[in-house]
């Protein structure tokens, strides 16, 4: 922790030493935020399923229908 410490008292020296990579720092994160915050998306569609069913009980039957209906 000690170490992450001086990191940032560090870049904040710097920062004082040149004020015009503030802006830099502050308007770059915000537009890769918005742009990728827009762009991203975890709806997961369109899925190849592969099921073997080796046991053939009935139970392992019913969890194959309801695979298959949620793929219907």
């Amino acid at each position: 922790m000690y170490v992450l410490w001086r990191i940032l008292v560090k870049e904040l020296l710097q920062l004082r030493h040149d004020r015009r990579m503030i802006p830099v720092m502050i308007v770059g994160p915000l537009m890769q935020l918005f742009a990728l915050g827009f762009a991203a998306n975890t709806d997961v569609q369109h899925v190849p399923m592969l099921l073997v069913d080796l046991d053939r009980t009935e139970d392992s039957r019913r969890l194959v229908d309801g695979f298959l209906s949620l793929h219907r």
